[in-house]
């Protein structure tokens, strides 16, 4: 089974760090690096989990989480 993982970072090289760990066949990674197209993503599409990178400013990240809440309560964010 594959799962689907949006990841928000805002780092290049952690992004490749993370490709190579969470590899295909059994993830697919889709990859943005600001919070707003990680907020329009998630309410378009379908995702098993969502990974906010801690160093995205944290008031960000939190809007971020509560903004994907209204409009999805069931995805598991980290």
């Amino acid at each position: 089974m594959r799962h689907r993982l949006l990841v928000v970072e805002n780092s290049p090289h952690r992004v490749e760090r993370l490709k190579a760990t969470l590899a295909p066949p059994d993830y697919s990674l889709e990859v943005v690096f600001d919070p707003t197209a990680a907020f329009e993503l998630s309410a378009t599409d379908s995702f098993d989990l969502i990974l906010i990178a801690r160093l995205v400013p944290p008031t960000t990240a939190f809007e971020l989480c509560a903004d994907v809440r209204r409009e999805n309560p069931q995805i598991p964010i980290f």
